[in-house]
């Protein structure tokens, strides 16, 4: 039998190993990983840099990160500031031509909703309200909506980047796009049935969620200080419990509910738990399922 040539053989394989190879994406946090993996699946290599157990408001950026963002081919960000942290590294990829999508074109954006100034006791006022926190809310995620937004640009980002796999990357996305949209419509069946649905949070993390489906957003109370709360910072929030007929006060994921006890005692409101889907395994299919779990919450609040 003859053989073939060693090098010859070489030649042959080569190619077919490159084709083999995947694209790399780096995704920032847990919601844009889970839209990228759920559209990209197998066909890329897809990591976060935000990593169970850590937050994307204070991530600390390391020099291995760097190391995962020059390796990628893409890479992914929610976009409106909540990733300021890499903005210098992003902006010496910009000048390197790497692909960046920002998930946030194309959404209509919303103001932060007012906050509940709770050091306004030291000025005389306990009812006064911040002028520091105006801009624009980047919890875009949390609106199913705006979700499907951000998963058809990084459905155009994998597509440029990976032109192979264009078709496959298209297949997922209307399958993803299809369970975003029985979210959506889940949503609206069930929240539109509830009477009092006026919202009060710890984080300003559901502007987006509240004009989607008819929530009146009256306020969050973002500075909360770690102690307990003084008896005018508590008088202040009853209040406004009392005065918009609020049945339940939310704190998110990850934020203690000790410092609102008091407040919920004084005004007899209960508190629950709703989830921003900002820190957890990075799973693909984690955004709709921790949605679902925050539609069921919401349900049981307002019943």
């Amino acid at each position: 039998m003859k053989r073939i040539p060693f090098i010859f053989a070489l030649v042959v394989l080569l190619p077919v190993s490159l084709m083999a190879e995947k694209i790399k994406v780096v995704t920032t946090f847990l919601p844009i990983y889970a839209h990228t993996k759920s559209i990209a699946g197998d066909l890329a290599d897809v990591r976060s840099l935000v990593e169970s157990g850590a937050e994307p408001h204070h991530f600390q950026f390391k020099p291995s990160d760097m190391k995962k963002l020059k390796e990628a081919n893409l890479i992914i960000i929610n976009g409106l500031g909540i990733e300021d942290w890499l903005n210098k590294a992003l902006e010496n990829f910009t000048k390197d031509h790497k692909a960046i999508i920002d998930t946030s074109e194309g959404v209509d954006l919303l103001e932060n909703p007012e906050v509940i100034e709770l050091t306004a006791e030291r000025q005389g006022d306990s009812h006064k309200h911040s002028e520091t926190e105006k801009g624009k809310n980047p919890h875009i995620w949390l609106d199913p909506v705006s979700a499907q937004i951000q998963v058809r640009n990084i459905l155009k980002g994998l597509q440029k980047v990976d032109p192979i796999n264009a078709k496959a990357y298209q297949t997922n996305a209307e399958i993803y796009l299809n369970e975003l949209g029985k979210l959506n419509q889940d949503f609206k069946n069930q929240i539109e049935v509830l009477k009092n649905k006026n919202l009060i949070t710890f984080h300003d993390a559901f502007p987006y969620l509240a004009k989607r489906y008819g929530f009146k957003y009256i306020a969050c109370v973002e500075d909360f200080p770690e102690k307990s709360p003084s008896p005018q910072v508590i008088k202040s929030v009853v209040d406004l419990i009392r005065k918009n007929q609020v049945t339940t006060v939310f704190v998110e994921e990850g934020y203690s509910q000790r410092a609102l006890q008091a407040i919920a005692k004084e005004s007899g409101a209960k508190i629950a738990t709703l989830d921003t889907i900002e820190v957890g395994v990075s799973e693909a299919d984690a955004y709709l399922k921790r949605m679902r779990s925050n539609l069921e919450t919401l349900k049981l609040a307002w019943k």
